[in-house]
């Protein structure tokens, strides 16, 4: 039976009346993407309830989200760039260049740029002077190999959810692509596709966004891609970083590596990224920010609560 089964329906796909055999109307199309069918798409939850839980789960400061001012000209963005599968080993010889503004999409104006050294640190000292006043760092970073050993690393790109107005310091983990590939072992399509970009963010909560060395990271955190359905695709995955590896099935951030993002994204100069806290419960918006995404590079972003 499944061999006749298997012959008619070949016949019918090389004949004419393929739709009438399988009962399919001529008109019939495929189900365009809704919202929520390839990333979360914010519930249905009111945003309420208490917005302080376990440890680095506060939120106090959402809705009520102070801006402090620069109080200099300048300030400096300190780096310690080191290997995602050996953090031990500092990277040198990897150029970052910061650009002047989130609308520079080519990174045209650099206002600042250096080489990691061989203990894998770099400084920019970026400005902070709008037409506004000194509102801060509102631009974002470029890093490009290859490293003083000759080595390519994927290209990163990152952002600040929160204007940069006094000295920070970031560690960063580059990866090379190989590597990228094999953290998705049961997606390496999609990771090694380089005409896609990826997604990598870390959430931290109200006060730990106020903390660069020595953070908590913010667990229940889900992220979303807003638009979804123009940004993602049906291979596209989201991930979130458990038992110090990407997994596609935990669909939330976890308390000892709270990292999670996407693979497998559309590139585009406005792709909308947000994070909510609980979904199950308060279901609260955290973050909502604006990033670029590129083909074959790796857009980071530091969640830090900006609502």
């Amino acid at each position: 039976m499944r061999t006749l089964a298997y012959g008619a329906g070949l016949a019918c796909l090389l004949s004419l009346g393929c739709a009438n055999v399988l009962g399919i109307e001529d008109t019939e199309e495929a189900p365009a993407c809704q919202s929520g069918d390839y990333s979360y798409n914010g519930g249905d939850g009111p945003g309420e309830g208490p917005r302080v839980g376990g440890r680095g789960e506060d939120y106090s400061c959402v809705n009520n989200l102070p801006q402090p001012l620069a109080e200099s000209d300048t300030v400096d963005i300190s780096l310690v760039i080191v290997n995602l599968i050996n953090p031990t080993e500092p990277i040198g010889g990897i150029k970052v260049r910061a650009c002047g503004s989130r609308g520079d999409v080519n990174c045209t104006n650099v206002v600042a740029q250096a080489v990691s050294g061989a203990d894998g640190s770099a400084t920019l000292t970026v400005p902070t002077r709008s037409n506004r006043g000194l509102t801060g760092y509102q631009g974002y970073l470029e890093f490009e190999g290859p490293d003083s050993q000759g080595r390519v690393f994927m290209p990163y790109l990152q952002f600040f959810t929160r204007p940069v107005t006094r000295d920070r310091f970031f560690p960063l983990l580059l990866v090379r692509r190989e590597d990228f590939v094999t953290l998705f072992s049961d997606h390496q399509d999609v990771a090694g596709d380089s005409s896609l970009g990826a997604l990598a963010l870390e959430a931290v909560d109200c006060p730990n966004a106020m903390i660069d060395q020595g953070a908590v990271g913010a667990p229940n955190v889900r992220f979303a891609i807003a638009d979804s359905c123009r940004h993602l695709t049906a291979s596209s995955q989201e991930f979130y970083f458990a038992n110090s590896v990407p997994s596609t099935t935990v669909k939330a951030t976890q308390s000892a590596l709270a990292i999670g993002g996407f693979i497998g994204v559309k590139p585009a100069n406005d792709v909308v990224v947000e994070a909510y806290w609980r979904t199950d419960a308060q279901n609260l918006r955290v973050v909502q920010d604006r990033v670029i995404v590129r083909p074959g590079a790796l857009t980071t972003l530091r969640f830090e609560p900006n609502q």
